[in-house]
């Protein structure tokens, strides 16, 4: 359920999540179950729409060769019998049709909550500190409110270049944790005043730096002064960009 969600959330801040939603998420579902129901009148377009894509891609424009031989051979042949083609745009602009906002009635007593929002929506672009300040609002805040005190199952937190979102799963508060995101900028701003007075709280800054570090990047040093200038390095970024509530999309949003 989440992820269907994060899918939908997603899909307002870039191309690649709008198609993401479009070919595997409840727009698909949709367009699925609808082709099932109404198969003898649907089913000569979609292999009409198949046979079109088809001959698109394949062609010479966006052909790539692969030849394995003891010696030279010409392949020539082989090329004679596709199309020129046109190569692959460098970009394409897709939109999504998913609304604003949207709650879908599931069969069960926990629902599935997600809050997206756009990075340059809210006027900030994106550091690789974001992974920090993620594992501080994961572990720090979200697990405490959505988790321990609302009683989902689990819950998380995504930051991206083009767009973030919290989420919860089989939670039987989803409403609840919708309004609870929204505290996610307030803690953020307190947690960094609190490390910034408090050289105890630099070092806990450290650890969290360590933790993120370690899973792929070598050269981490646990020293209070590294913890300390990435705090300052991304105490903007974090705060502004957990401004759920406040973002206004400039492309259709959720």
């Amino acid at each position: 359920g989440h992820i269907l969600a994060l899918k939908a959330g997603l899909s307002h801040y870039s191309a690649a999540n709008a198609a993401d939603e479009a070919l595997g998420g409840y727009t698909a579902i949709k367009y699925s179950l609808d082709l099932a129901a109404n198969f003898d009148e649907k089913i000569g377009a979609v292999i009409a729409m198949a046979q079109d894509k088809l001959a698109a891609a394949v062609c010479k424009a966006r052909l790539v060769l692969s030849v394995t031989a003891n010696e030279p051979i010409d392949v020539t042949p082989i090329l004679a019998d596709y199309p020129t083609g046109s190569p692959v745009p460098a970009a394409a602009a897709y939109t999504t049709d998913v609304p604003m906002k949207r709650g879908i009635k599931i069969p069960a007593q926990i629902g599935y909550a997600v809050l997206a929002a756009g990075t340059e929506d809210a006027g900030m672009q994106y550091h690789g500190s974001a992974a920090v300040a993620s594992n501080i609002l994961r572990f720090g805040y979200l697990w405490n409110v959505i988790r321990v005190q609302g009683g989902a199952y689990g819950c998380g937190l995504r930051l991206g270049p083009t767009a973030s979102a919290a989420y919860s799963f089989r939670d039987p508060t989803p409403a609840r944790s919708l309004t609870m995101y929204r505290g996610a900028a307030d803690f953020l701003r307190e947690d960094f005043r609190q490390i910034a007075a408090n050289s105890a709280g630099r070092l806990a800054l450290d650890d969290q730096c360590a933790a993120v570090l370690a899973t792929g990047r070598a050269g981490c040093q646990r020293k209070s002064k590294i913890g300390f200038r990435l705090l300052q390095d991304f105490a903007g970024l974090g705060v502004g960009h957990f401004h759920l509530h406040g973002s206004r999309p400039k492309r259709p949003g959720l």
